[in-house]
């Protein structure tokens, strides 16, 4: 089974060749929570390449506290570890669930380290159908999943896929985004597999004929929609984001990096056809 790894895990602290490497680590933050489901915390440092190397594992921060507001109550979230991610662990809280039109905060904390970031929930939008197409191979189709904007326009849109054949994780469709600035209008994403891809492996964007997947999509505000639109360009020229930093990607996280998303989120299980 795949493990996923974290997607914002090395944000590489850059130098150039006459400059000392920056010793300072700041925290590094991917979360998200869903409507109906508990908040979920990736908590790790940057790491600044040398040539020693170094272990990945080094940069989790498995003693953080991180706690999840809604407006009224403050919760504290638990370390655990789930080797479905590498390095295996994460944080989360089952005395809260999402609920749309919420405003969330979450805080990250560990020593010197410490992150924020708010967000509020949106109404999830529902997906209308799916279909499929030839796209040349016999053992691949094509993908699209169809909804209709909704009224309060503008919306931002982004996709998540996990394969039940491999690792029930979701991750985001490669070119799996969209802006939506028409209400009311029926709109089509191509549902493609996420290129966050161990390295060595061909990548097939295109789905597996009778495979069985599950599709989620979420409405998000515009600076998460930011930064997935824009960490999908950066994968598109890689295998992983392990190859650069995302140093340089936009952020709603004050203090550090990454990315916190309350998602209102509609999910699709389907066999392609």
């Amino acid at each position: 089974m795949k493990k996923y790894l974290y997607l914002i895990l090395v944000a590489a602290v850059g130098c150039t060749a006459n400059e000392e490497p920056e010793v300072m680590p700041k925290p590094v933050v991917e979360a998200w929570i869903d409507n109906g489901r508990h908040p979920q915390v990736l908590f790790t440092s940057t790491v600044t390449p040398d040539t020693d190397g170094g272990e990945l594992a080094d940069a989790l921060l498995r003693w953080g506290k991180v706690t999840i507001s809604d407006g009224e109550n403050d919760y504290v979230m638990t370390g655990m570890r789930d080797n479905d991610y590498f390095p295996p662990y994460r944080y989360t809280t089952t005395e809260l669930v999402g609920v749309p039109g919420t405003t969330y905060r979450i805080t990250a904390s560990y020593k010197q380290l410490r992150a924020e970031a708010v967000c509020t929930m949106h109404e999830p939008t529902r997906i209308d159908s799916i279909t499929f197409s030839d796209c040349g191979v016999d053992t691949l189709r094509a993908a699209m999943l169809h909804f209709t904007a909704p009224d309060d326009v503008p919306a931002y849109y982004y996709l998540t896929i996990s394969d039940r054949a491999g690792s029930p994780v979701s991750l985001p469709c490669l070119l799996g985004w969209k802006e939506c600035t028409v209400p009311n209008v029926a709109v089509a994403v191509a549902i493609m597999n996420s290129k966050q891809t161990v390295i060595g492996e061909r990548f097939h964007p295109q789905l597996r004929l009778n495979g069985s997947y599950v599709v989620s999509l979420h409405r998000v505000e515009k600076p998460v929609y930011d930064f997935w639109r824009a960490y999908d360009d950066a994968l598109l020229f890689g295998s992983n984001m392990l190859l650069g930093s995302v140093a340089s990607l936009p952020s709603n996280i004050n203090g550090g990096f990454g990315v916190f998303g309350a998602r209102g989120t509609d999910t699709k299980a389907f066999i392609v056809k």
